[in-house]
């Protein structure tokens, strides 16, 4: 077990998080409106709960889950329940009634570690004040609105603080076909014979008594279940004294009632209020293949992936007001099943589009016209390029007179995949035409690959012979160049660093008296990382340079200049210089000089203030992430400590990076060259 898990669950152990399930847990709130529109509701809160999200970076790359607490803490919410009933739970509830509460417990870092459903009714008002009340641990907790998610499955649109969802929105249909059960259950009770009131008018009591006998005596069977209500009523007004019988009917037969028809409707309203049909809660008396599939791609289109959308979009606000922002975006994945006819279709307008567009550029149009012609996408160039391809390399090997060699020549260079050679002194590149793009927040390093540009230009002057000499001069310049950015960026480090550990420890003396530095002088790196970094530069400029000339000096031999001009041999250099290698070194250097500064000035702050930091490895995760650098996130480490040299991930695949002088043995976050992994200060507990 990793240290990052070992205080996630040190963590979890000193404030742990409960679910009541006694004295009116949620099941008991729910009542009648969830057993009412249970096979309708089950089928979409199965469908739902098969759905985990995950967290995603700004450029919608997913991020493993150590680095995403609020949606693991969703895995194990709480003492009683794991994801799978904890989300069936949340998703009865939110489809059912007007709104979902969940508690968010979080420990005195502000940081998530687990989640409570409040049972229904547990939010209360007192002086205008929205508060909640529950029981937890058999004690009542009472909560504020910023300790508490309120999720809803709609508004309405009179009262935009009230929610609305399925169940409430046909809660007259559902309690009809509650009286509909109860009706029917009273009648078979009766042996399913109808029930009467039973009338006698008599002028007394005594005759009424005598007449109610009679009629008993006459009517009794083995258990008489004819369940009738006998009334006395005296004489009509008319004064006459002939006892009178009237006996009235309180319930008929179901024909009369139309049963079927109400509870048909009765059922089509709740079917149509959760998108479920027959077929999706498991009646196949009447289905097909292809209405079973239309049935599940609808409800799949149509129900559950709006109803995953509004959920987790909700989910995703509420987290980001309660924590003040988490620093990433919840997504998920779920696919909607596909219908046999459309993909069938669709690869018959696909294979008719392909054979079209061979034709077009059989007949001699480019790529790009064909696809504009045919109004196809992005996805079809390298489709379109192929066959152009293919087109032109039959039309050379095929020695078409008409065509000059020198054509063919050229025509072969678009076609050929281009190869560059390899030394060991260098990768071979596009050299000065080689235009990098650098951001922003990325100056420095272009500053940096502009003075290696230079050293790079001098030399091949010199190698023409012009009145150029690249020395040690012109070395010592470059490097105290370079040795200015550099330090910009070390201590541009070095107060990130101070500013981070001064939000860990705000509110004491230490936190005090850094705030009072930052506001001041700020922190800056010391002299003795100067020259270290000083001497780390000079080697890499020096080395850069020489095998540069090397690579040139290469190619001149190698490629007899002899004859050629002055240009030629200009543009044969320019064609070799590594100008891709200088680019490299140069966002490599300026991002390691960061890391250090700021690591430097970690250590001096914690040793001056007696504070226990640690440093835990954070990726920039996107499409370019390699597998190490996305394997060694989250790892936690002390501050003067090197990150672990091979790590395990969850297949068992061991990976590690090379701890070298350029990464400073392991203790900076830099797996390889242009690596763009970077570090939080995080304090360890004894």
């Amino acid at each position: 077990m990793g240290l990052f898990s070992r205080l996630r669950d040190t963590v979890k152990r000193k404030g742990r998080a409960y679910q009541e399930t006694q004295n009116k847990f949620y099941l008991d709130a729910l009542c009648s409106a969830y057993e009412n529109v249970f096979a309708q509701v089950r089928p979409l809160v199965n469908e739902l709960k098969t759905v985990i999200p995950y967290g995603v970076t700004e450029k919608g790359k997913s991020l493993p889950i150590r680095r995403t607490p609020e949606i693991a803490a969703l895995m194990d919410p709480n003492d009683q329940m794991g994801w799978a009933e904890f989300a069936d739970a949340m998703f009865a509830i939110w489809l059912t009634e007007d709104e979902l509460n969940v508690h968010v417990w979080r420990d005195e870092r502000g940081r998530v570690y687990g989640y409570t459903i409040l049972p229904v009714g547990s939010r209360k008002s007192l002086d205008g004040n929205t508060y909640f009340e529950y029981m937890s641990n058999n004690t009542m907790l009472r909560l504020g609105e910023d300790e508490v998610m309120t999720l809803r499955y709609s508004r309405s649109p009179r009262d935009i603080d009230k929610g609305v969802s399925p169940a409430s929105a046909i809660f007259a249909w559902t309690q009809i076909d509650d009286l509909i059960a109860q009706y029917q259950k009273a009648y078979f009770e009766n042996g399913a014979v109808p029930a009467y009131i039973t009338t006698i008018r008599a002028s007394s009591r005594e005759k009424y008594e005598k007449k109610r006998a009679d009629m008993e005596a006459g009517t009794k069977g083995a258990k008489n279940r004819n369940k009738t209500i006998y009334i006395w009523r005296q004489f009509l007004d008319d004064g006459s004294e002939s006892d009178e019988v009237e006996v009235k009917t309180i319930q008929g037969n179901n024909s009369t009632l139309a049963l079927k028809e109400i509870l048909e409707a009765v059922n089509d309203k709740i079917n149509k209020a959760f998108g479920v049909s027959n077929f999706i809660m498991g009646d196949d008396t009447s289905a097909t293949y292809n209405n079973a599939e239309l049935s599940d791609r609808n409800f799949a289109k149509h129900q559950v992936y709006p109803a995953l959308v509004g959920f987790w979009s909700q989910f995703q606000h509420e987290l980001d007001r309660i924590c003040e922002g988490i620093g990433y975006a919840l997504s998920f994945d779920y696919e909607i099943p596909e219908l046999t006819d459309r993909k069938k279709t669709q690869a018959e307008i696909a294979s008719k589009n392909a054979d079209t567009l061979s034709e077009m550029i059989n007949a001699g149009a480019t790529p790009s016209a064909a696809i504009k012609a045919l109004g196809l996408g992005d996805e079809w160039i390298a489709v379109a390029d192929g066959y152009y391809h293919r087109v032109l390399a039959k039309e050379i090997s095929s020695g078409d007179s008409s065509m000059s060699e020198d054509l063919k020549t050229k025509m072969l260079a678009k076609i050929t995949p281009k190869t560059h050679s390899h030394t060991s002194a260098s990768t071979t590149a596009d050299a000065l035409e080689y235009t990098p793009v650098f951001g922003d927040d990325e100056l420095d390093a272009k500053k940096m690959y502009e003075v290696l540009r230079r050293l790079v230009v001098n030399s091949i002057d010199e190698l023409l012979g012009d009145d150029v000499v690249v020395g040690e001069a012109d070395i010592d310049a470059a490097v105290e160049e370079i040795m200015s950015y550099a330090t910009n960026v070390a201590n541009d480090g070095a107060r990130q660093g101070a500013t981070t550990i001064q939000g860990l420890v705000a509110g004491t003396s230490a936190g005090d008296e850094i705030f009072q530095t930052l506001e001041n002088d700020g922190f800056h790196i010391s002299d003795e990382f100067k020259v270290r970094w000083h001497d780390r530069t000079e080697r890499l400029v020096q080395k850069y340079n020489t095998d540069a000339r090397a690579t040139m000096r290469e190619a001149l031999d190698a490629g007899n200049a002899e004859g050629l001009s002055r240009e030629d041999i200009r543009r044969k250099l320019q064609e070799v210089v590594p100008m891709e290698r200088a680019d490299m070194i140069a966002r490599t250097e300026m991002a390691e000089a960061y890391r250090e500064g700021r690591l430097e000035t970690d250590d001096y702050i914690a040793k001056a203030y007696g504070l226990k930091i640690g440093k835990m490895w954070r990726t920039h995760f996107d499409e370019r992430t390699c597998e190490v650098c996305e394997a060694m996130d989250g790892q936690i480490v002390e501050l003067h400590a090197a990150f672990p040299e091979h790590i395990e991930k969850d297949d068992g695949t061991v990976l590690a990076f090379k701890q070298s002088e350029w990464n400073d043995y392991g203790g900076s976050p830099n797996a390889h060259p242009l690596c763009r992994c970077d570090f939080v200060e995080v304090m360890l507990d004894d």
